[in-house]
């Protein structure tokens, strides 16, 4: 099980939104997850590409970390496109999912995952994603895709069952 990392030593701007010099990059800080659901809010309507590491996500159950798209109105609760899958040594298995995208491995407290995700913007608010993780003893991989009624403003960390009960998340986006 991984070390969690203090929020004061190891980031001292959690939570804080911090736009690069050169307007192209905004870090929108980290974020400790925890009970049932949080958001990243306040994204910028001109990103392009979104970026999101996650470190040491487990929850109380064994159950999986999920992502929602939100606009300024509403999170989104269907028209996901993405299929899950994860490797055991050279056996493979695999789940489609419509409603959320699906960013971990079953995240009991015993099994924490680690990876990243990136939202690309193919046009007006069509939103490309690959998401790429482990939890020590499995890889995971996620592909797939999500139309959006209005521009990208939230993304939701979300869990089936249970609650987070250790785990942070880093939020970067970029602009042309």
């Amino acid at each position: 099980m991984a070390t969690k990392c203090s929020q004061t030593a190891d980031y001292p701007n959690l939570g804080a939104t911090t736009a690069y010099a050169d307007q192209k990059r905004v870090d929108y800080g980290v974020i400790s997850l925890s009970g049932t659901s949080t958001d990243f809010n306040g994204l910028a309507s001109d990103l392009y590409k979104i970026r999101v590491s996650m470190w040491a996500i487990s929850l109380t159950t064994a159950d999986a970390c999920y992502i929602r798209l939100g606009t300024a109105s509403a999170f989104e609760t269907s028209g996901y496109v993405n299929y899950y899958t994860h490797l055991v040594g050279t056996t493979a298995s695999g789940t489609p999912y419509t409603t959320v995208f699906r960013v971990s491995m079953a995240a009991s407290a015993a099994n924490s995952n680690f990876g990243h995700f990136e939202l690309l913007k193919f046009n007006n608010n069509y939103w490309s994603f690959y998401w790429l993780g482990t939890d020590g003893g499995r890889v995971g991989m996620n592909a797939g895709a999500k139309g959006l009624s209005g521009a990208l403003t939230r993304i939701r960390f979300e869990t089936g069952s249970g609650t987070f009960d250790a785990g942070y998340a880093r939020c970067l986006g970029f602009r042309l």
